[in-house]
């Protein structure tokens, strides 16, 4: 598969100077490769699809299942039927021999993933597991087979190269970290760098399963693999004064297909930018613009509309889930390049087509764009954020959370990068009121957020929606976020009073949750105590006044002028995470002569910081 290899490894040729032969080897320039495998690694999700098309009856090869197989074409079995074809074309053949083992290993490989929900699925799976791959080498594979080959198919069958890479790959991991932590003690060590071996470990992973057309990607193991050679490299960038330089396009594709979208999150918490290439950059925005592209058509008389082949390959739920998972995680990967302004603006419109196409998808995994969206809203321009508001709010309905992130996305994209922008369409905010009505919380807050960019004359529609849904089912924690968010005001009606009643109510009596053996701050006080500083309530209000059976930390977090010091614990400051309360302490002077002789005992960091910062 042409250009589809990332590493450049020695080819030996085997023949000596004494043989008189001249030997040249001519570099091509790289050419573009139409190879299912390349297609699909390019996220041109329809590009696939199409070339699986184009395959007549008779053509179909292990090329043909392996591509159905990177989509996750599972609906009613139909990988499991397309080996069947094969596994009968390839019996008995001797040419086919090699072709005939690979399809007896990807039916093994399959049997966890048949749908053995009907009787015919039941027969297929009991079918599958009954494969002995020891026999279809004794007595099928031993008749045809050089014994190089079988070697190897024995090796395929019994995963002993896909063990030793995976050893491999845990050992240069590993010392990848040792390195990383020597350095960052400030030692110096001397070690050979993993960097090349890593290189070598990648293609051989890749060579094996594409080359082979091995359907095993989607195993757990696998994706370890593909997982622990991520995380070499990033113990390698961030070893300083030794670390990787740039991560490459092809390493950071295969964590796009490869990587489980939270074990990613996780392992780039601590990575506050991935360094890349002006090329690689370019290079994952043209697969972000491959996979959006694939859902619409744009043009003829129908204008902007959804593929008819992706949406029909979007029924399929097994592809429509690890599709998005993999839209996910390249917005995630995009999200740490480093991209600018205009890097996005180059991908805004196909973003957008994707939107109004509003073809089928999960909002789970719109986290990633949504937060794109927001960050990057000066590489939209309004009338885009209108126009995806104009085609979405009409389809929103309660309780079906389809459109929420992307539609708080661009509100808040939209109050931020556009603030003197506002929408003053009657029609669209009725409709955005009307489809709210009957939702729960989230959806109304999502309210709150299109009361920020609706024109002053409209908005109070939207808060008396908002009334009617409160005094109706008051909900202290929706009240908590419009007040916070500016869009009531915190003496709004009697709000306040209700809020207080429900935020007690829901407090314990040591102040702490008890979930397996540890204690979990319970937040209701604490939540009540910033909104009462945030905005200056008077602690002699009706509502503050009743309160009874608080802690004394709770009592201090409310009112820190009116406590009793006697019982106070300078470690109620790493409690109090409140900007809004720490500015009530300044100048009280029990509160800093307390935390100074603590300090002078003993060093703490965080405490150091509170004193310096808002006492001293």
């Amino acid at each position: 598969m042409k250009g589809s290899v990332l590493p450049k490894l020695p080819h030996n040729t085997g023949f000596s100077r004494e043989y008189g032969i001249q030997r040249f080897i001519g570099v091509q320039d790289h050419q573009a490769c139409d190879c299912i495998s390349c297609l699909f690694r390019s996220l041109d999700m329809q590009a696939v699809i199409s070339r699986l098309k184009g395959y007549d009856l008779e053509q179909r090869n292990l090329e043909y299942v392996f591509g159905k197989h990177l989509l996750r074409s599972q609906h009613d079995n139909h990988l499991y039927y397309d080996l069947e074809v094969l596994e009968r074309k390839f019996k008995s053949l001797d040419r086919c021999v090699a072709e005939y083992m690979l399809v007896k290993v990807n039916l093994k490989n399959l049997t966890s993933q048949i749908d053995d929900s009907s009787e015919r699925g039941k027969a297929v799976k009991i079918r599958l597991e009954a494969i002995d791959l020891d026999a279809v080498i004794a007595y099928e594979v031993d008749l045809f087979a050089p014994v190089e080959l079988r070697r190897y198919l024995m090796q395929i069958k019994d995963e002993v190269l896909l063990d030793r890479l995976r050893y491999q790959v845990k050992e240069s991991m590993t010392r990848t970290k040792e390195i990383m932590e020597v350095n960052l003690r400030g030692d110096v060590i001397h070690a050979a760098d993993q960097l090349e071996t890593l290189r070598y470990q990648r293609w051989i992973l890749y060579a094996y399963n594409h080359s082979n057309f091995l359907m095993i990607d989607q195993l757990s193991s696998v994706r370890e693999i593909h997982r622990d050679i991520f995380q070499a490299y990033l113990y390698r960038f961030l070893t300083p004064g030794f670390g990787q330089e740039e991560f490459d396009l092809q390493l950071l594709t295969d964590v796009v297909l490869h990587i489980h979208p939270r074990t990613l999150s996780e392992m780039l918490e601590e990575v506050p930018v991935l360094a890349v290439s002006e090329a690689t950059r370019k290079g994952i925005l043209g697969k972000a613009s491959n996979l959006l592209r694939s859902h619409f058509v744009t043009g003829g008389f129908s204008g902007l509309r959804q593929e008819v082949d992706m949406k029909a390959q979007m029924l399929d739920s097994s592809s429509c889930f690890y599709h998005y998972e993999v839209f996910s995680l390249l917005f995630m990967v995009i999200a740490k390049m480093g991209c600018c302004t205009d890097d996005v603006r180059g991908i805004s419109p196909d973003i957008i087509n994707f939107l109004l196409a509003d073809p089928k998808y999960f909002d789970q995994y719109m986290k990633t764009l949504s937060a794109l969206i927001e960050h990057f809203g000066d590489a939209f321009s309004v009338s885009q954020f209108l126009q995806v508001l104009q085609a979405i709010i009409p389809k929103l309905e309660s309780h079906h959370l389809k459109h929420d992130r992307i539609v708080k996305g661009i509100l808040k994209s939209w109050r931020r990068h556009f603030p003197q922008e506002k929408i003053k369409e009657v029609k669209l905010i009725h409709q955005a009121v009307v489809n709210h009505m009957g939702g729960s919380n989230p959806e109304y807050l999502r309210l709150g957020h299109l009361w920020h960019i609706t024109a002053p004359e409209l908005q109070d529609v939207i808060v008396a929606e908002l009334e009617r849904f409160l005094d109706l089912d008051f909900n202290a924690h929706l009240f908590q976020c419009l007040v916070h968010e500016g869009v009531l005001a915190v003496d709004h009606k009697d709000y306040f009073s209700s809020y207080v009643k429900e935020q007690v109510a829901h407090n314990t009596p040591d102040g702490f949750w008890h979930s397996d053996g540890k204690l979990i701050r319970n937040p209701s006080i604490d939540n009540m105590a910033i909104l009462v500083h945030r905005f200056d309530v008077p602690l002699y209000h009706p509502a503050l006044l009743d309160i009874v059976g608080l802690t004394p930390y709770q009592s201090w977090l409310l009112n820190p002028d009116g406590f009793e010091y006697s019982g106070f614990e300078v470690l109620w400051l790493k409690e109090a995470f409140s900007v809004y309360f720490f500015k009530k302490l300044k100048g009280n002077v029990v509160v800093k002569a307390t935390l100074e002789a603590y300090l002078k005992e003993s060093f703490d960091e965080q405490l150091t910081k509170i004193y310096f910062k808002y006492l001293a």
